[in-house]
C-alpha cells in the first residue's frame, strides 16, 4: 500500500463503509489462504463490490478498514478517525 507524503500526492479514493460480520476478509487473510476460499467470504464480496464500483465511478483507490486496520491496530484506527491525522 503506498504513502500519500502530502495532501497535494493524495488521490480521489473511495471508502468502503459497512458493519463487520463474522466472516470479514482480513488483510492477513488475503495473504495466507487460497483465493478460491478467500472468494467464499462475505468480507471479500463487499470488497470485490467495492473496488467494482470504484471503477465504474472512476476512482483509482478505495479503503476497507477490514483490510488495512489490522496493520496499526483498532485503537489507532480510532483515534486517526475522529481526530484525525495531527
Amino acid at each position: 500500500m503506498p504513502d500519500f507524503i502530502s495532501d497535494d500526492d493524495i488521490s480521489p479514493y473511495a471508502i468502503l463503509s459497512h458493519t463487520w460480520g463474522n466472516d470479514e476478509a482480513t488483510r492477513q487473510m488475503w495473504q495466507s489462504i487460497p483465493s478460491s476460499e478467500l472468494q467464499l467470504r462475505q468480507g471479500y464480496l463487499k470488497i470485490e463490490h467495492c473496488r467494482k464500483q470504484a471503477v465504474r465511478d472512476g476512482v483509482e483507490w478505495a479503503y476497507s478498514d477490514t483490510y488495512v486496520i489490522e496493520d496499526i491496530g483498532v485503537t489507532a484506527s480510532c483515534r486517526l478517525i475522529l481526530h484525525g491525522q495531527d
